[in-house]
Order: C-alpha cells, then sequence, then structure tokens
C-alpha cells in the first residue's frame, strides 16, 4: 500500500471511532440492546424473520442437510422456539 492509503484508511478509522465516542456518550446499555423496550412486536418479528431467512441460508441449509440432518433439525426448532422470547424482551 502506499502512504496515501494508509493515510486514508487512519483518517477513515479516525473519523469513525470519533463519531462512535461523541453519539455513543447519549445512550444507555438498555437504549443499545434492547431499544429501550420501545420497538412493537411487529418490528422484531420481522427482523428476527429477516435474520434467520438470510440469502446464504438457503445455501446452508441445504449443504447441511446433507451433511448433519440431526443438527440442523435441532437448530431450527430451537430458532423457531426463541424467536417468541425475543419478541417478548424487546
Amino acid at each position: 500500500m502506499h502512504y496515501i492509503d494508509i493515510t486514508v484508511v487512519a483518517i477513515y478509522l479516525g473519523v469513525i471511532l470519533a463519531l462512535g465516542f461523541v453519539f455513543g456518550q447519549h445512550q444507555s446499555r438498555d437504549e443499545f440492546f434492547v431499544a429501550s423496550r420501545s420497538m412493537g412486536w411487529l418490528t422484531v418479528g420481522l427482523s428476527v424473520m429477516a435474520t434467520l431467512f438470510s440469502s446464504n441460508s438457503f445455501a446452508f441449509y441445504t449443504a447441511a442437510a446433507l451433511g448433519d440432518s440431526l443438527r440442523l433439525g435441532a437448530a431450527l426448532i430451537a430458532f423457531t422456539l426463541m424467536t417468541p422470547i425475543v419478541m417478548y424482551v424487546f
């Protein structure tokens, strides 16, 4: 890498860290992790659904089912049972 590349990356990281420190001081842990419990059930449910059914999930589940079908089934059952708990917490 040239010196200009390293300089640009260093400036970028510095700006990102500075923004994190400035705007991060206004939030408590509760606000950060559970959004002050202000998110509705639909928002949380759609977020969990989008996380579980991402585009790479279709390729992963197919490949994993060929190798570890029982473990994959247990994981999918755990995800299904976990979703209402996550929705209740948020």
